[in-house]
């Protein structure tokens, strides 16, 4: 149940998915259908066409790419706002 104070903020302890987080077991065979069904040469495909599209000048796939490159960065950066611009001056 979501409970929240005079400010409008979360309670400790209030619930904002009732259902819950799924259970790790799912997690967990929900990643190994994916690590068996991507096969190497099929993650190659994709990153190459990743890489084509970032040289191409795709926002997204460059985003993509970076975030598995060199993780997201630590500052604060609207991310989406730099997306829609380029967009806008492209």
């Amino acid at each position: 149940m979501v409970e929240r104070d005079e400010n409008g903020h979360l309670r400790k302890g209030s619930i904002l998915n009732p259902r819950g987080r799924p259970k790790k077991e799912r997690e967990v065979e929900y990643y190994r259908i994916l690590v068996t069904t991507v096969s190497k040469e099929d993650w190659m495909a994709i990153i190459l066409k990743a890489v084509d599209q970032a040289k191409r000048g795709d926002a997204v796939a460059r985003k993509w790419l970076a975030d598995y490159i060199a993780g997201e960065p630590e500052h604060s950066v609207n991310l989406d706002a730099v997306i829609r611009w380029e967009d806008d001056t492209n």
